[in-house]
């Protein structure tokens, strides 16, 4: 007849059992407090300034990610500033944010649906676009609680020109027989912001664009590619508004007042209207607080004046 197992012996079984347990039970109980505390400080800013003069709203929330991350979608969401000509808006039917959940300073960030990008302009009506994307995604580096790198990647995007003034969009019912659609689509487009001293490097690229014929570009219609290098200079004028605590408009009166230029140390843009031209030159803030510059190229042949 065996022998019982001695209790010893049942401990050195069961022992790292009961510990894992346990520790899955503490980790877990961690998960959802910190899991609750991310969606109350989300609920606490809905229909609120997350930080001066952005405006931050949505519809509904749900939380999710166990174990590793903290997954938040949100829906009908709307990010708008309001300024001297009238609001500036981005909406989006869904945007996902993710965390990990055992800490770190970088966020993720996915957008689905129909998109809008509304702005005013001195004197004429509210741009409005929709943008349908394939995949938006987007991150955040911060650190010592301030914004130091945000890049965002758009796949397979198509939109429209919703402005009023814009049209009948899509040529629809009681559109004039000489209508041209003003759409656009490009098979991807990005656009990187990366802290680098007291300047901000920034990169935007654009490939596989095509323009609807109720744009008058100068730069064609199917543009191959487009891709921009540049910096923000004096980028310590921005520090209070990547920390939170400025407005944009603060943020920039201050950058002008700091006499900030924008050097686009290239634009090139291969296409058969561009036929691979390079533009570089320096654009600024002016009293409208609008960019405003001339790009041109080193031959002389092609130009570009903003705004």
């Amino acid at each position: 007849m065996p022998a019982p197992t001695s209790y010893s012996h049942r401990y050195f079984i069961y022992g790292p059992f009961a510990a894992f347990l346990a520790i899955v039970i503490g980790y877990s109980a961690y998960w959802k407090i910190e899991a609750d505390d991310f969606a109350t400080k989300l609920g606490a800013a809905n229909q609120h300034d997350v930080i001066p003069g952005l405006h931050f709203a949505f519809a509904e929330k749900s939380v999710g990610g166990y174990p590793f991350r903290f997954d938040v979608v949100l829906s009908g969401v709307t990010f708008s500033v309001k300024g001297t000509h009238g609001e500036t808006a981005w909406r989006a039917e869904k945007l996902a944010i993710h965390a990990l959940s055992y800490g770190g300073s970088q966020y993720l960030f996915e957008a689905a649906g129909l998109q809008s990008f509304a702005y005013p302009g001195a004197g004429v009506p509210a741009q409005v676009f929709y943008v349908t994307p394939g995949t938006a995604r987007a991150s955040a580096l911060l650190r010592n609680n301030k914004l130091e790198r945000f890049d965002l990647d758009i796949a397979y995007a198509k939109g429209e020109d919703a402005t009023a003034s814009a049209g009948h969009a899509q040529g629809g019912p009681g559109a004039p027989q000489d209508y041209q659609p003003r759409d656009f689509q490009a098979q991807r487009a990005q656009f990187h912001a990366r802290r680098n001293g007291n300047v901000i490097d920034l990169d935007v690229s654009i490939d596989n664009a095509k323009l609807g014929t109720g744009y008058n570009s100068k730069l064609g219609r199917q543009l191959k590619s487009v891709e921009i290098t540049g910096n923000l200079t004096h980028a310590d004028a921005f520090d209070p508004l990547l920390s939170g605590v400025s407005s944009f408009a603060a943020a920039f009166a201050d950058w002008r007042t700091a006499h900030g230029v924008m050097p686009i140390n290239s634009l090139t843009v291969t296409s058969e209207a561009a036929q691979n031209e390079t533009l570089k030159g320096n654009l600024a803030l002016n009293d409208d607080g609008d960019l405003a510059g001339t790009l041109s190229s080193p031959s002389g042949l092609m130009t570009l004046t903003l705004p």
